[in-house]
């Protein structure tokens, strides 16, 4: 449990490090995690950054996860190496992203399946191949001028989408 001017400043910190991996005003970013206080943080931290945030259902299948990564023109990807549920998140990727783990530069990814993805951030203490972990995540952000996601966010308007929810059934994408 934490306090809003808590939650405030872990979001400003999140939101320096989205930046840092090139998350820019109107960018996609996907947040693939369990119910807990980090994807909260996320969540605002996409919006500090002026971005979207697409919440991805942490029960979606490799193939769903494909699809949402491509459909979304997702950037980032954030997640955790927390297993819920018995789901692992990094599996799901690896499985959903076809050269995932080969990838030689985590901080600028070539995926032919998802073109737009840039890069796949791991939070906690894995260090997953193809994967930007937490704490090259954090050393990153500390090069992000606090200034800079003020800017970002002070350009949000009204008219700008804040959230971007897939909601499909069982049966199709």
């Amino acid at each position: 449990e934490f306090r809003y001017g808590e939650l405030a400043q872990r979001a400003l910190e999140r939101a320096r490090g989205l930046q840092a991996m090139g998350v820019k005003p109107r960018d996609h970013v996907g947040i693939l995690m369990h119910t807990c206080p980090d994807f909260v943080e996320f969540l605002f931290a996409v919006a500090f950054c002026g971005a979207v945030a697409v919440p991805i259902n942490a029960r979606y299948k490799s193939s769903e996860l494909a699809y949402v990564s491509e459909n979304g023109d997702l950037v980032t990807v954030v997640t955790t190496d927390a297993v819920a549920d018995h789901v692992d998140f990094i599996e799901r990727l690896n499985g959903a992203l076809p050269g995932l783990a080969k990838d030689a530069d985590p901080m600028n990814l070539h995926l032919a399946a998802t073109p737009r993805l840039r890069n796949v951030v791991v939070i906690g203490k894995a260090k997953p191949k193809g994967f930007v972990t937490q704490k090259a995540f954090e050393a990153a952000a500390r090069k992000v001028n606090v200034l800079e996601v003020h800017r970002a966010r002070l350009r949000v308007r009204l008219r700008d989408h804040a959230l971007m929810l897939y909601t499909s059934g069982t049966t199709a994408n």
